[in-house]
């Protein structure tokens, strides 16, 4: 919480030249920032909550803080933003930040994975998959591993051409299974 502290008041200290660029250390780091995210994400912009709470997550620039990130999250999914959603399934899932709520984390991520976050669809797969945390059928889970590969995610391509050269919870099929390999 404390380095979070230490980044907010690095964000505050900012100003903005004519073309909307300011440059600042932090641990160590010269930024260069092209907006003031701190500001964008405490006026409510969904996208800059979803980056602010990345950083913190990932202790970028410092200690993480989950509990900070969690609550980003929460303000950014709120508004239909699909990367927060997804993340905060994730974090929901494992009590990352707070308490676990699987129910709601598995609500969220299928919101992310149908707003077009592919790597929610992907978790989806592997916690829904036969043999998965919360596993159900065969289709929903290979369902949620189309819509990663159609968005682009090459791991998700990957096991998808896999399923289909093995036959495993698809018909084989090696037209599909080589349309899928990346």
């Amino acid at each position: 919480a404390r380095r979070y502290g230490e980044l907010v008041e690095t964000f505050r200290g900012l100003t903005f030249d004519a073309e909307g660029l300011a440059e600042a250390t932090f641990a160590d780091h010269r930024l260069i920032v092209a907006h003031d995210p701190l500001r964008a994400a405490e006026q409510g912009d969904a996208l800059a909550q979803t980056n602010l709470a990345i950083m913190l997550a990932n202790g970028e620039g410092g200690a993480t803080d989950l509990e900070a990130a969690r609550e980003l999250y929460e303000k950014a999914a709120a508004q239909g933003q699909p990367v927060a959603q997804g993340n905060l399934g994730a974090m929901l899932i494992e009590g990352q930040g707070g308490p676990v709520d699987e129910e709601r984390a598995l609500d969220l991520m299928r919101q992310a994975a149908d707003g077009g976050d592919r790597i929610a669809a992907h978790n989806l797969f592997v916690l829904l998959r036969p043999g998965g945390r919360f596993a159900t059928s065969g289709e929903e889970a290979v369902g949620y591993l189309k819509r990663s590969a159609e968005l682009g995610l090459f791991r998700a391509m990957d096991r998808l051409g896999e399923l289909y050269k093995r036959g495993e919870l698809v018909e084989a099929d090696p037209e599909q299974s080589e349309k899928h390999y990346r």
